[in-house]
């Protein structure tokens, strides 16, 4: 009996053995090394700008034929990254790097996958704000040694700060000459321009000049792409497409003549194109329940801050409930601009200006402390 029950027993016991051998062995979670990512306004003296970010060292042979370390980098901002690798003192042909980034920490389908074969790869990425991660790594291909190293530079420039385009009316106010400055690569494969808004360049797309510069006679909206060159031949280069507004032909406004618009009344404060001008509201065309102060106003073809509200502006326009200020640029309100108006009226003011604008509105202007109310 005892005999058959050890027997019983040692038959379990293989079982389970078995059992444990047969089930698949959970693979150990990488560990992430933090890297750093030099947050720069302009990215084109890369080398001298960034600096190294993370450097690895190999020591590949017969026995340990793969290596490769992990890692995790953070951006705040939607940003233009570049992330160049070199290796160094490597010796083997038969040595390979790869640099694998990937979107979240599973590692399931990378954004990118590339092998650089040839001592170094630079690479341009258009990455959302958040968390990415990385492996790094080196292998043989064929029978070698290698001891070398790779150092990765990791450098990002914010998609608000990545191009900066200046607008220049000629003299006759007749044509705008825009210059677009891109500060994220330090060569573009080509950098076309088209009419209109555009999402992809269609076929006959034009060449900007040298000097990063093209000329265009009509107001309305541009579209350039800027295509970043990658050093990865078989890597996606990045399509960056920057919109242009331009309003800056056209005679503008002259002094002393009132100009209507969205039934405002708006006369020149000061002269300027390439939103440079200022104007200021005078009054409105028809009298109704609510009226909206806008940041900015095309009169005559050329776009204008508004920086002031005129005296008697909306004097004695008893229907004017609501008033919306949206300029975030008014630099006075004049003497009874609202007088007059309902004694119930609400004020809604940018949050960035509630206290500069609540000062400004006063008994003089024509504001009733006790039954008025400005809101954010």
């Amino acid at each position: 009996m005892k005999k058959r029950l050890r027997t019983h027993f040692i038959t379990v016991m293989l079982i389970l053995l078995s059992v444990a051998m047969l089930r698949p062995v959970k693979a150990e979670a990488a560990t992430f090394e933090n890297i750093p990512v030099y947050v720069v306004d302009d990215m084109r003296d890369y080398d001298q700008k960034i600096g190294l970010s993370w450097k690895l060292d190999w020591n590949l042979n017969s026995d340990v034929t793969e290596q490769c370390r992990y890692a995790k980098f953070s951006l705040a901002k939607d940003s233009i990254v570049r992330i160049k690798m070199a290796t160094e003192n490597r010796k083997a042909a038969g040595a390979e790097d790869y640099f694998r980034l990937y979107g979240n920490e599973t590692m399931a389908v990378p954004i990118t996958d590339n092998d650089i074969r040839f001592d170094e790869g630079d690479d341009y990425f258009l990455l959302k704000a958040g968390t990415y991660y990385v492996q790094c790594g080196s292998k043989l291909y064929m029978y070698s040694t290698s001891n070398h190293s790779t150092k990765i530079m990791i450098g990002a420039v914010p998609v608000d700060k990545a191009v900066e385009v200046k607008q220049t009316a000629s003299a006759d106010k007749r044509k705008v000459t825009i210059t677009v400055t891109q500060k994220f690569a330090t060569e573009l494969k080509g950098t076309t321009w088209h009419e209109g808004k555009l999402t992809k360049m269609p076929y006959g797309s034009q060449l900007l000049d040298q000097t990063n510069t093209f000329t265009v006679s009509k107001n309305g909206w541009y579209t350039v792409c800027l295509l970043s060159k990658s050093t990865i031949n078989w890597n996606k280069d990045i399509d960056y497409y920057v919109y242009i507004n331009v309003t800056g032909i056209g005679e503008g406004a002259k002094k002393g003549v009132t100009y209507t618009s969205n039934n405002l009344k708006y006369k020149l404060v000061k002269k300027g194109f390439d939103g440079t001008g200022t104007v200021m509201v005078t009054g409105m065309v028809k009298a109704k329940a609510s009226v909206t102060i806008p940041k900015t106003v095309v009169i005559q073809g050329v776009s204008y801050k508004v920086v002031k509200i005129n005296s008697k502006a909306f004097y004695k326009k008893s229907k004017i409930k609501k008033v919306t200020i949206q300029s975030t640029y008014l630099t006075s309100i004049g003497k009874n601009a609202f007088n007059g108006i309902n004694k119930k009226a609400v004020f809604k003011v940018p949050k960035s200006k509630y206290k500069a604008y609540t000062k400004m509105l006063t008994a003089k202007t024509g504001f009733v402390k006790k039954t008025m109310k400005v809101k954010k």
